[in-house]
């Protein structure tokens, strides 16, 4: 099959590329990397607060400079060590799914195995994730990368920590609830800014919140905060609270649906498959188990969690990540700094502030034996 021969060909060239790269290709190579690193600078205000957030919760992180700087001092030489190191020994996961015999498989894991040694699988580094004192709001205010962009954005996030699926259930549905009126409200009623999302946000071992994120070039990012806050509060107040029990089925049994949709092609499953894999949990139906414990979650239920987690509280953890364009810089930098409130903190320095804080512990590592299905 033309298959078995493609692996057969990315399989060889992956173990000898290394060795067979030449000086001039290695450089076009290396350079068309460095033009990668440098767009990110360039990029929209959102990716700078997605990549802030990073820097904000994760225990370690490389910078956008920090890589670059690093690649400078990449030579062929040392590129072809690294390749040895890291392929001498490895373990590996293959995923093989969709209209294929067992034997077929198998046949495309010799293939992959070949010329590679295994060795004992060794638990890749994951970066641990700060967990922020309860009843605490954070500001990280960071400088837009490019100078010539006209638009800041906030993005704020109510962090509700690693879960089990009944709260990932819970986020799911509260996002879901949020996400309509969010748009409404932050774009179209309020005009903030084109960029209004609203979404799950999930960073290092599974820690999640909800993020309500918007860009904008005509209003100062504190001031973009505090619309976002207020959004928050009085959805609380005069829509979910008041909801009629028709209106909140109908709701849930949208994002039920959503969760259920079917694959729209093969590359859309693999990445779901490929998502339990990386996550090490192999949870391959969890979305069909998130909606199936979605059927029993009530209102009051909704209720609780909304104002446990999203309100003022003595749980909730907010981060509002403001990232301040040029135009914006000199209010922004006349506008307070500190705040006389000791529930809400301005950090202006990650590296010496994440030392400073407790960590979750990494999951547990899920064995994978206890799947194993033997064959013949």
């Amino acid at each position: 099959h033309k298959m078995h021969a493609l692996v057969h060909h990315m399989v060889v060239g992956t173990l000898s590329g290394a060795k067979n790269v030449e000086e001039e290709v290695f450089q076009r190579l290396k350079d068309n990397h460095k033009k990668q690193l440098q767009q990110f600078f360039v990029a929209p205000p959102y990716r700078h607060a997605t990549y802030a957030t990073e820097l904000f919760m994760l225990e370690t992180k490389w910078t956008a400079q920090e890589k670059l700087d690093a690649l400078n001092t990449v030579t062929l030489e040392s590129f072809r060590g690294f390749c040895a190191r890291l392929l001498a020994p490895v373990s590996m996961e293959l995923l093989v799914h969709g209209n294929i015999l067992s034997d077929e498989a198998q046949r495309f894991a010799d293939i992959c195995l070949e010329g590679i040694t295994l060795g004992e699988y060794q638990e890749t580094t994951r970066p641990r994730v700060v967990s922020l004192a309860p009843g605490k709001s954070y500001i990280y205010r960071v400088d837009e990368f490019n100078p010539q962009e006209k638009n800041s954005c906030v993005s704020n996030t109510y962090w509700v920590g690693p879960m089990e699926l009944k709260t990932n259930a819970m986020i799911s549905l509260t996002q879901h609830l949020l996400e309509e009126p969010a748009y409404s409200t932050l774009r179209t009623e309020q005009q903030l800014g084109y960029v209004v999302w609203t979404y799950v946000n999930t960073v290092g071992d599974g820690v999640k919140g909800i993020t309500v994120e918007v860009q904008s070039d005509a209003f100062l990012p504190n001031v973009v905060d505090q619309r976002i806050e207020a959004f928050v509060q009085t959805y609380f107040q005069k829509t979910l609270t008041g909801m009629p029990q028709e209106e909140f089925a109908k709701q849930k049994q949208a994002i039920i649906q959503h969760l259920l949709e079917k694959n729209k092609n093969l590359m859309e499953e693999s990445s779901k498959y490929w998502d339990a894999m990386t996550k090490r949990h192999y949870l391959f139906t969890r979305l069909q188990q998130i909606a199936k414990i979605l059927e029993t979650v009530t209102k009051p239920e909704t209720v609780e969690f909304y104002e446990t987690y999203l309100m003022p509280s003595p749980k909730r953890v907010k981060v509002s990540i403001q990232v301040t364009s040029s135009p914006h810089k000199e209010e922004m930098a006349a506008s307070p700094q500190a705040t006389d409130d000791d529930k809400v903190l301005l950090v202006t320095d990650v590296s010496s502030f994440k030392p400073t804080q407790q960590f979750y512990p990494l999951s547990e590592t899920v064995n994978v034996d206890e799947y194993k299905i033997e064959t013949g």
